[in-house]
């Protein structure tokens, strides 16, 4: 048993009350729908189909309806098993909002919400009126609307490409209206990231969609709901602001790299390219303008060339009609306020990009000839940013895509010794490894100090100031011949003699959770909404003391505040750890802490117990454990609070071990040397 199992506790921590996060929620508490205010009706079946995972096409038998003929064509492997199509609609019974003329009912279609692997092609029967212009909108419950893209149009009907279904109508408007400046307010140097794509090792080519989709996400879902604007705010990780040096943007590099993964673009980018109409420019055009002007937000789009390979993903945030200009934030161009793509005579002209930064840098800049509206959602996986968002904010997004590995130095006797920050050496140089690499993967790195490029001598080492060296380590990895893009890490090391140290406590146990949602009351008892949850997968908590503990004798105690330096507001914890006088077992501990987030949920979190073993010892770390369910007489409490901003909590009302249970307490105890 080693300590690498300690380090994957605090990374599933993030995913079991992270990546799962919204899902759960959306379980545990079941909002009901509100309903759409301008359609609420009764609702029209119109029939219901299964397509098998050869895929085949849905039609819609609503003969004299509203929708006869409607199709849905499902390509092949789009899901790995048969799906039922339903489809029913509400007719519009209230005025939906300004510039939207609908010109089909509310469509719904049900097929268990999940997304497909290969977007569909819905074909709706329409009368246009002369004059306007039409496309698709998403609608949600509260009657907000959100662009679907299109493929085609024609005097009788309209295609909308989708990987996903919801609710969704067929709206137009004159194309008298879409006219002048249409703006969103989404500005580059303000709300894009402040980084440049140069890829990374899970993007080798470039990670532009996850750049433009999670700005998007962040300016809708955050910005507009009045957090801090993106640009710069993560700059260095949320800490002392290095706005020449994008390495140490590791998070929002990662989280950009780490949706471009998720949603396999360059195959995903492929499929939507061979659907999508980029051919008739007026379609796409009208498309930026209309949905803009319906829904204030800034839209996706996609280029690419009918000569070469490859495309490249931006933010079309703002449109002036009258010059033909769409004002694009362009992920190779961070913070660059004059990027545009122009529109003349029924025609874009091409766009000059690049599949990213670094080939702009050696001369490999392109001219794209094809420019498609994307929209939003509609073929892309929101619901993946928002997911990947709570590995963000607990500074662990991309652990489970980019390689793993642990920084370690050598001691006087040539021993590793993990690299942390604030740690304290006696010599005059320090011999830096990576030790730990997962895979076998193909690691290196360089160090920086202030603003240069530290340089290694014949013996591998580099050389130390007298006082305090903030060091940032630059982590790279081999990829199909590049040195690509892994991680960044700033350590202060001081050259001195103090001694300080520090100390993880991490406990894994069953949960019995329950949950009150005052605003969802029972029917029956007029009460307020419980849900209980017995015999839950595992609640994991983990704790961690930094640098700042000190060892007095047989006791380590520690306090801390805001290290996890993405959540607003002051969130504290504190440890305390009582040895036996042989130090080789832990005889009580406690500790807790407290963090409030900045949508106003608080999360609460403790442990105490004792008489816990040594399993590991040397090189300045002690490492206790005791695993399976004796664990359960070592823990004498454990709690686990969520407080919502919106008034729901939830809670572990109780706890118990099995097999899969431990507690685990890593203590390092820094000499100099």
């Amino acid at each position: 048993m080693t300590h690498s199992r300690g380090i994957f506790v605090v990374l599933v921590v993030a995913l079991a009350f992270g990546l799962t996060g919204c899902a759960l929620l959306s379980q545990w508490f079941n909002l009901p729908s509100a309903g759409v205010p301008w359609a609420n009706g009764d609702s029209v079946p119109v029939g219901s189909q299964t397509v098998p995972s050869s895929g085949g096409t849905v039609t819609v038998n609503d003969s004299g309806g509203p929708l006869a003929g409607m199709t849905i064509e499902v390509p092949a492997g789009a899901y790995a098993g048969s799906k039922t199509f339903t489809t029913s609609y509400k007719l519009i019974t209230g005025d939906p909002g300004v510039n939207i003329n609908p010109i089909t009912p509310l469509i719904t279609v049900e097929n268990g919400g999940e997304f497909a692997s290969d977007p569909m092609m819905v074909t709706i029967p329409v009368a246009v009126p002369a004059g306007h212009f039409a496309m698709g909108f998403f609608v949600t419950d509260t009657g907000q609307f959100e662009g679907m893209p299109l493929v085609a149009e024609t005097s009788t009907s309209i295609t909308v490409a989708t990987a996903h279904f919801s609710r969704f109508i067929i709206a137009s408007v004159p194309k008298a209206l879409l006219t002048g400046t249409i703006d969103t307010g989404f500005r580059p140097m303000v709300d894009d990231w402040q980084f440049p794509n140069m890829g990374s090792y899970i993007a080798s080519g470039g990670h532009c969609a996850g750049q433009a989709i999670t700005a998007m996400w962040y300016y809708t879902e955050k910005t507009l709901n009045g957090t801090s604007t993106l640009y710069g705010r993560f700059d260095d990780n949320g800490n002392a602001a290095t706005p020449d040096l994008w390495q140490d943007d590791s998070l929002g590099y990662r989280f950009a790299s780490t949706i471009q993964k998720d949603i396999d673009w360059g195959n995903w980018s492929l499929k939507i390219n061979r659907i999508l109409n980029d051919d008739d420019d007026s379609l796409n055009w009208n498309a930026f303008l209309y949905s803009m002007l319906v829904t204030g937000e800034p839209q996706y789009v996609s280029i690419h060339s009918s000569t070469f390979h490859g495309g490249h993903a931006m933010i079309v945030y703002k449109a002036d009609v009258s010059s033909g200009t769409l004002y694009v934030a362009d992920p190779n161009y961070p913070g660059n306020t004059g990027r545009r793509i122009e529109y003349a005579n029924g025609a874009f002209s091409p766009y000059n990009s690049g599949a990213n930064k670094a080939d702009i840098d050696a001369g490999k800049g392109r001219a794209y000839d094809k420019i498609g509206y994307l929209a939003k959602s509609a073929l892309i996986p929101w619901d993946k940013v928002a997911a990947r968002w709570r590995e963000f904010e607990y500074a662990t997004i991309g652990d489970d895509l980019f390689p793993s590995y642990t920084l370690v130095v050598k001691d006087a006797t040539g021993a590793d010794v993990p690299l942390v920050d604030g740690m304290t050496v006696s010599s005059d140089k320090l011999e830096i490894e990576l030790d730990d690499v997962a895979f076998g993967d193909d690691l290196g790195f360089i160090v920086r100090r202030g603003n240069e490029w530290l340089s290694f001598d014949s013996e591998g080492k580099i050389d130390l100031l007298d006082g305090d060296n903030r060091l940032g380590l630059f982590v790279v990895g081999q990829k199909n011949g590049h040195w690509e893009y892994v991680d960044f890490k700033w350590v202060t090391v001081t050259k001195g003699s103090a001694a300080t140290g520090y100390a993880e406590i991490t406990v894994q146990v069953h949960g019995n959770i329950t949950a009150i949602h005052p605003h969802e009351i029972n029917q029956e008892t007029g009460q307020p909404g419980v849900t209980y949850h017995s015999d839950t997968p595992f609640e994991w908590i983990a704790f961690r003391s930094w640098d700042n503990g000190a060892l007095a004798g047989n006791t380590f105690t520690a306090s801390w505040s805001g290290f996890m330096e993405l959540s607003q507001g002051p969130y504290t914890g504190s440890m305390t750890v009582v040895f036996n006088d042989a130090m080789d077992r832990v005889v009580s501990f406690t500790v807790t802490e407290a963090q409030p987030f900045d949508n106003g949920d608080v999360h609460t979190w403790s442990a105490s117990g004792g008489d816990i073993p040594i399993e590991q010892i040397g090189n300045g770390f002690r490492w206790f454990v005791i695993e399976g369910t004796a664990t359960g007489s070592s823990l004498s409490s454990f709690t686990d609070n969520w407080s919502y901003g919106n008034g729901q909590t939830m809670q572990v009302t109780s706890y118990f071990c099995d097999v899969n249970s431990y507690i685990e307490i890593y203590l390092y105890d820094k000499r100099p040397y």
